[in-house]
């Protein structure tokens, strides 16, 4: 049996006890997911699981398809026998801003961030590129499932013939191999398109120049004026082909790099109304209003109008000529209006239409006789007229508009970071930001705040003012007295957070395009709607006076919320769960108390060992004598106890320890041979022994102790135990308690198998019982000698 000390164990004690969080409790809003945000389970049947968006679609020549999804942040494949699997991505973007966190490069493709991905690629080797829109990158997943990236994420112009990892991308939509291995990107917004050669080396090959459409014909494809390439393809005579959506062309280039028209007349002709709205062309880019008679209203951007759809289904135009791009109409009809580029609509009590007409600066109302006019703004952008007529005010990219039950209405200001109050007599006031584009001014007054985007914005009965400040993907509330608040975010952007206060979520309010806008809702009862429409969900912001709050209850090791199971080490989150500053347990007498700092955990009514504690996180380890299929968990600080939290019980559910904390990833292992920490530069050898750590193991022999630190005998696990490493069935020399650890973190011994392939992204899978690690999620290094 081999044993290591705890002194060698600082690693995962770290992550059994001490992963803190730092967030306060706010006290205002419990925050949960009321629409979206499920990601589809895979693998399933093609035909029963949703798939969002599919951009791009590529063969393998083997009988699989793979397609990438925009909405589900992921690349899949579809086999020959109808089943669709994850090749790439987690169904969640990656956080914001971009490149905070790690994308997953250098690991499995399946635990890497992928954003909207666009076109895909497959060459003859079968390696996987995929244009990673969100991310400024190409990506590449080889036959092993490993993903890297071979263009972007630099900081050079590109196309300068450096290295493609050192080129700024920007917005790619589709990429191309040749069957040379050449590899060709749509850098749609840099208005280029790329090739990299198989040493990696980028140019221009198209782009860049000053003429367009038949005027570039027979000439250098490097000559031509790209207005938006959004897709790439090569023919087997190496012939390129551009899709340029910005000049509704698709050009070819051939193999010595002249260029001609291959198709499109440079014109765009919009569809009709009158119609089927089902039948019909639109472009929402903005908000949408549904007013009490069932008709839905939709700022087209297109075409420059905003559209209705009756309770019948049937689409017309209602405001703007369907492509006028200056400002005209007031005083007529709304038909006969200008608009350019409306991005946000509000519908009144009796059908007053409020609409957003960005780019011409104003905010405009049509009324119940379907006539025109300006409500705020002048032309030309810029910030003035506070304190006079709204009329007489400039605005810059106005994009949300809302009312209040007085009528005041009030105006998503973002190209000045305020948002603006047009009180029923015409006056105009700043009622939030300070015209700086950053977050700041939590607790004082509005007006001396900064906003960062702020979108959209809602009013409820009681008069305050709700605020979504996308780029700080945040929810900020204005009460009656002017003082500003966050009521949800903690301005990192991501998926997080159900269950607790909305303070210390994670949303996502910030989307790839800086015309997609989001919105926001209030309720007769209080509860706040938020479109986080990058996490594909709607999220909502309850009001709670509990002072002590569980909002999630998760495997300490994985992060997830899995069933516990005697001895297993959770995490719980929520809100007003212990002392502002996080406190970190020390055993006494050999064993965790199970109470920290005025910090209590119960599960059943039994205490659990706590071995940290801080206002929105707890970490305690479940005991052993839990029984039944369920279990209330509870956390009592202070004299003040949070409702109970029902969690599903099992025999056993193993998770992994992983050096990053997530439960994914590197392993947090310890090479046998000589106690050093397994990682990519330091792996354990074939036919060596390597020890893994975990929790979830169940009931054992001795019986558990809760908290106890473990000294001989150590407890074995009762059920079963098998590993498997590169898939191939392992030797479990030894599994059970650590010693000097505390009684629920699992040590097993495991002989790494002759035939394991080398290298550092070696999975491992651990079964306890019927219950097991998820499959390519956990890894260790291997080498051959």
């Amino acid at each position: 049996m081999t044993n290591f000390t705890l002194a060698r164990l600082t690693t995962v004690g770290a992550l059994v006890c001490g992963f803190a969080g730092t967030a306060s409790w706010a006290q205002q809003y419990a925050i949960s997911t009321y629409a979206g945000g499920v990601y589809p389970t895979f693998p399933a049947a093609g035909t029963s699981v949703p798939i969002g968006y599919p951009r791009a679609v590529v063969s393998d020549g083997h009988g699989n398809v793979y397609f990438g999804s925009s909405d589900l942040d992921g690349v899949f494949k579809l086999d020959a026998a109808g089943i669709v699997t994850v090749v790439a991505g987690t169904g969640k973007p990656a956080s914001w801003p971009w490149g905070s966190l790690p994308l997953g490069d250098g690991g499995f493709a399946t635990a890497a961030y992928v954003g909207n991905p666009g076109g895909l690629a497959m060459d003859t080797a079968g390696n996987l590129y995929i244009a990673d829109f969100e991310n400024n990158r190409i990506r590449k997943v080889d036959t092993n499932g490993i993903i890297t990236t071979v263009a972007g994420g630099g900081l050079s112009r590109p196309g300068n013939g450096g290295q493609a990892t050192g080129a700024q991308l920007f917005w790619p939509e589709d990429v191309a191999v040749d069957g040379a291995g050449n590899l060709y990107i749509a850098d749609t917004m840099d208005q280029l398109v790329l090739k990299v050669d198989t040493n990696g080396i980028m140019t221009t090959v198209a782009g860049g120049g000053s003429t367009q459409g038949n005027l570039a014909n027979g000439k250098p494809a490097t000559s031509v004026m790209l207005g938006r390439p959004t897709g790439v393809a090569v023919d087997t005579a190496g012939n390129l082909y551009i899709a340029d959506a910005g000049a509704y062309f698709v050009y070819k280039v051939n193999f010595s790099g002249i260029i001609n028209v291959a198709a499109g007349d440079g014109m765009l002709n919009p569809n009709y109304d009158g119609g089927q709205a089902t039948s019909a062309s639109v472009c929402p880019q903005g908000n949408l209003a549904a007013d009490a008679a069932g008709n839905l209203y939709i700022p087209d951007s297109l075409t420059s109008s905003v559209r209705k759809v009756d309770s019948s289904g049937i689409v017309t135009t209602v405001a703007g000529t369907r492509g006028s791009a200056t400002f005209a109409g007031d005083g007529g009809q709304a038909t006969n209006a200008a608009l350019n580029f409306p991005l946000g609509v509000a519908v009144d009590t009796i059908g007053r239409l409020w609409i957003a007409d960005t780019d011409n600066y104003r905010v405009r109302k049509v009324d119940v006789y379907g006539v025109i006019t300006t409500v705020a703004g002048l032309s030309g952008c810029c910030y003035s007229g506070d304190g006079g007529p709204a009329t007489s005010a400039q605005l810059s990219e106005v994009s949300g508009v809302a009312l209040d039950t007085a009528g005041n209405l009030f105006i998503a200001d973002g190209g000045n970071a305020r948002v603006r109050k047009i009180s029923t007599a015409g006056v105009i006031a700043t009622v939030a930001g300070n015209g700086i584009a950053a977050f700041s001014g939590d607790g004082g007054l509005a007006t001396s705040a900064s906003l960062t985007g702020p979108d959209s914005v809602a009013v409820d009965g009681s008069g305050n003012l709700f605020i979504t400040d996308s780029f700080s993907n945040r929810v900020r509330k204005v009460s009656t007295d002017g003082i500003i608040t966050t009521v949800a975010g903690n301005g990192l952007g991501g998926f997080s957070g159900d269950g607790g206060p909305a303070t210390s979520a994670q949303l996502y309010l910030l989307f790839s395009s800086t015309f997609e806008k989001f919105g926001v809702a209030v309720d007769g009862t209080g509860n706040v709607f938020v479109a986080d429409s990058s996490n594909n969900a709607v999220r909502r912001l309850t009001p709670t006076n509990q002072s002590v709050l569980i909002g999630a209850v998760v495997d300490a090791a994985s992060q997830s919320a899995v069933p516990v199971s005697p001895g297993k080490i959770v995490t719980v989150y929520g809100g007003g769960l212990g002392p502002s500053q996080g406190v970190i347990a020390s055993p006494v007498n050999g064993a965790f108390g199970t109470q920290l700092s005025g910090t209590t955990v119960s599960f059943n009514g039994i205490a659990a060992p706590v071995c940290y504690t801080s206002s929105t996180q707890v970490n305690a380890i479940v005991p052993y004598s839990i029984s039944g299929t369920t279990a209330n968990v509870t956390v009592a600080y202070r004299g003040q106890t949070s409702s109970a939290f029902s969690v599903p019980v099992t025999a056993s559910s193993p998770s992994f320890f992983t050096s990053n904390s997530t439960g994914a990833g590197q392993s947090a292992s310890i090479n046998a041979v000589d106690g050093t920490f397994n990682s990519a530069a330091n792996p354990a050898k074939i036919g060596a022994y390597i020890s893994l750590y975990a929790t979830g193991e169940g009931s054992t022999t001795p019986a558990g102790v809760d908290g106890k630190l473990g000294s001989v005998p150590l407890p074995s696990p009762n059920l079963p135990v098998t590993a498997t490493v590169g898939g191939i069935p392992a030797v479990v020399q030894y599994k059970g308690g650590s010693f000097g650890s505390v009684a629920g973190l699992m040590q097993v011994n495991v002989l790494i198998p002759a035939g394991v392939k080398p290298g550092g992204y070696v999975p491992v899978v651990l079964q306890v019982g019927d219950a097991s690690t998820v499959d390519g999620a956990v890894w260790i290094a291997v080498s051959a000698n």
